[in-house]
């Protein structure tokens, strides 16, 4: 296997064991009824799910697949170090090819796994919250994928926090998914979205979950660069050991 074909495989798995792992968080505390009658409160049981969304990203940085591809597992993510030239242009198709072919899979698995339980929610699918319009929901997405990617951003400039960068990724996440999911679902992620969608063949609200993430990288890109005293990440791996090989513009070697 080829240097880049190493890559786009881990990306794939990576993908595909975050959206696992999250579906799985999700059907069982919402779709069956031992978590609900274990955990009688509605916002534990949502902070346990953005607890083990988080962990599985979290976990997949700092697996070997993370090391090779360097976890992005989005493609907001990944489309953020593309005009900061830490990639190129096949780089991020192909990675965003890989995580939304990981979803997909992870989707159909989880309904494998969890057969009605998975019904009962969606599979996992991204919705508005109830009373929420589809600006305020839209906004929100924006909003909580420039936070992501700015904190990437700020932890990837001095090798010094790199190693960290994992950490409070996941730490941020776990606390958006328990602020923001009664509003949006908090996607943050295209590719997160997509694959529950494609199982459940309701594709209503998917241009919102595509879009809102992605206008939120780009701000956050466009904001990163303005402010001329902030340098460009070192690297597009959210992790990455001083000696790793490299297949991005990077500046560690």
């Amino acid at each position: 296997m080829n240097k880049r074909a190493s890559y786009y495989l881990s990306e794939f798995i990576g993908a595909f064991l975050m959206v696992l792992i999250g579906i799985s968080a999700i059907v069982l505390n919402f779709g069956t009824r031992i978590m609900q009658e274990a955990i009688s409160s509605f916002s534990v049981r949502l902070l346990l799910i953005g607890v083990f969304f988080a962990g599985g990203a979290t976990l997949v940085v700092y697996s070997p697949v993370g090391r090779i591809s360097g976890a992005h597992l989005n493609p907001a993510v990944t489309l953020s170090f593309f005009p900061q030239k830490k990639l190129k242009g096949r780089d991020f198709l192909m990675y965003s090819l890989m995580q939304i072919a990981g979803s997909i899979i992870a989707a159909f698995i989880s309904l494998f796994l969890w057969s009605e339980s998975a019904r009962k929610v969606n599979v996992g699918m991204t919705l508005p919250g109830t009373g929420y319009g589809i600006f305020s929901v839209f906004f929100t997405e924006v909003l909580i994928t420039f936070l992501l990617v700015s904190l990437i951003f700020f932890f990837l400039h001095r090798k010094a926090l790199t190693k960290f960068t994992g950490l409070a990724a996941g730490s941020l996440v776990a606390i958006l998914v328990f602020l923001t999911a009664p509003i949006s679902g908090t996607s943050l992620n295209p590719a997160r979205s997509i694959g529950p969608a494609v199982v459940m063949l309701d594709f209503s609200y998917l241009w919102l979950y595509i879009g809102a993430p992605l206008c939120g990288s780009v701000i956050a890109v466009l904001i990163h660069r303005a402010l001329t005293f902030l340098h460009p990440p070192l690297c597009a791996k959210l992790n990455h050991q001083e000696f790793d090989d490299c297949l991005f513009n990077c500046e560690y070697g």
